[in-house]
């Protein structure tokens, strides 16, 4: 028998015809997206193909006819005018006056799921005693639009007007447990001295409502009247390489003003003094030293976190930001690595301040400064690229967040929030309370990477929805707390009225990645 033969019996027998086997069976679609491969230049990937359009958060560009990265982001990317009530999430403080919001921090992870947990700031709560203040404990994952009466952990203020809650910051895990914790500081306490403060050290988990001086671990109290400690707060890292979080404390008004800034050491219990319990950096006479503290990051590369510590008061009100390298050891803040200074008389710098993270890819983190007394209280955030030394003002930055209207306090407070946009550089958050006519007030989103004059198009703008909010009175990065792989932002509205005149609110929006 012919070959042409035996193929046409083996053929019958498959129930075929030599047709089926001999015709061309067209254009093949592996990937099955309703392009062929021959014109798909992605032909096993069914989420890339020419003209497709893109889908946030799953990494790709999903044009793979048309890379291009601008694009894309912009596509996914938190961009344009945004008000509260398009927040992702919303908190809401629970009653008039308590001025929920004036301080917002990522906590870390309190209670050991694995979700990030935020704690906020109500310094005028009167649960313990009038304006003794409060922080509010959300664990994540953060949804929806809820009131803050109905946050998993409520700690309460000790005494009158003692303002706890006026700073808030997760430092990490300070005692080995596995557990992050948290500070609460309480700048008005009297226990030591009138005003001399006190920070309350919170280990997690934490639930349920109680009094700061009956669920703190540890307590640091103010060396004299008027220290202020516990105006500002932070994470510090790990310094000494020991395995638990440090921190670091600000008392803008030790030493008659001078000011001061405290390390804490992880493994801290019980009651001190701030001189007895933690390494001192000490300011000059007026400085307000410690007014904005910040630190856990890596500026000059050597592998070991630094900190930064604003000094606003400073020469007449010029202001300046002293970065500390490691090892933070003590001394005079003069002696400081870098000291960032403002350029006039009431500019203000170092309000606020940040370690920004990495804006710009180098693998130095960066440095962020706000003076809101710059021009008649317009404001400036300045923007230094690490490795940073040496003597520099606020015209010699790397990059400036300028042009607010008089008034606005552009850079009453800044933060690096981390990549929000998942393209593994860092953003800049700056706020402007008094922004507006009626103050209203303003934030801004920047994304990496970042030099020369910053304007507010091509980024993010949260704007408050009626007059005298105060709308980026704090801003901060929030950590995941939806849960999805991206860092988030947390906004605060000191002055709020969704449940009544300034009770305060918070703002939440999530990072979003192509």
């Amino acid at each position: 028998m012919s070959a042409t033969r035996w193929m046409t019996a083996l053929v019958a027998l498959a129930g075929c015809t030599a047709k089926d086997v001999t015709d061309d069976t067209g254009p093949q679609d592996a990937d099955g997206d309703g392009v062929v491969d021959a014109e798909d230049c992605a032909p096993d990937d069914a989420a890339r193909y020419p003209g497709a359009e893109e889908v946030c958060g799953d990494g790709v560009i999903n044009d793979c006819a048309n890379e291009d990265p601008i694009a894309a982001h912009d596509t996914c990317a938190l961009l344009g005018d945004r008000v509260l009530s398009d927040a992702d999430a919303l908190l809401i403080g629970e009653r008039e006056e308590d001025q929920a919001g004036n301080a917002v921090s990522a906590a870390g992870d309190l209670n050991g799921d694995g979700q990030a947990d935020l704690v906020v700031g109500a310094h005028f709560e009167p649960t313990g005693a009038e304006r003794a203040g409060a922080a509010y404990i959300v664990l994540g994952p953060i949804t929806g639009t809820r009131s803050l009466a109905e946050a998993d952990a409520l700690l309460t203020g000790e005494g009158e007007r003692d303002q706890a809650g006026h700073a808030v910051a997760g430092v990490g895990d300070t005692d080995g447990d596995s557990r992050d914790d948290l500070l609460v500081g309480a700048w008005l306490n009297d226990a030591s001295a009138a005003n001399a403060g006190v920070v309350y050290l919170v280990r997690g988990p934490v639930e349920g409502t109680g009094a700061l001086a009956s669920r703190a671990a540890g307590r640091i109290y103010g060396d004299a009247a008027g220290d202020g400690l516990g105006e500002a707060l932070a994470p510090a890292g790990d310094l000494d390489g020991d395995g638990l979080a440090d921190a670091i404390i600000g008392a803008f008004g030790a030493e008659r003003g001078e000011g001061a800034a405290f390390v804490l050491r992880g493994g801290f219990s019980g009651e001190q003094s701030a001189s007895d319990a933690c390494i001192l950096w000490s300011g000059a006479a007026a400085d307000e030293a410690g007014a904005a503290v910040d630190g856990g990051r890596d500026v000059d590369g050597d592998g070991l976190p630094d900190a930064i510590v604003g000094a606003p008061g400073a020469e007449v009100g010029t202001g300046v930001a002293w970065l500390l390298t490691a090892p933070l050891d003590g001394g005079e803040l003069e002696s400081a690595a870098a000291a960032l200074r403002g350029v006039e008389r009431g500019d203000r710098a170092g309000e606020d301040v940040a370690l920004a993270g990495d804006v710009d890819g180098d693998g130095y983190d960066d440095v962020l400064v706000g003076a809101y007394g710059v021009d008649a209280e317009a404001g400036l955030a300045a923007l230094w690229l690490g490795p940073v030394s040496g003597e520099l003002t606020l015209a010699e930055a790397d990059a400036r967040v300028e042009g607010f209207p008089t008034g606005a306090q552009g850079g009453w407070s800044v933060d690096g929030p981390g990549d929000i946009d998942g393209d593994g550089l860092g953003e800049v958050l700056v706020g402007a309370r008094r922004y507006g006519d009626d103050e209203r007030g303003r934030a801004w989103l920047f994304y990496g990477p970042l030099e020369g004059t910053l304007e507010s198009a091509d980024t993010a703008r949260f704007e408050g929805e009626s007059e005298g909010v105060w709308l980026g009175h704090a801003v901060t990065g929030a950590g995941d707390v939806d849960g999805d792989g991206t860092v988030d932002i947390a906004i605060g509205v000191v002055r709020a009225d969704l449940s009544g005149i300034e009770s305060g609110a918070v703002g939440l929006w999530w990072g979003r990645r192509w």
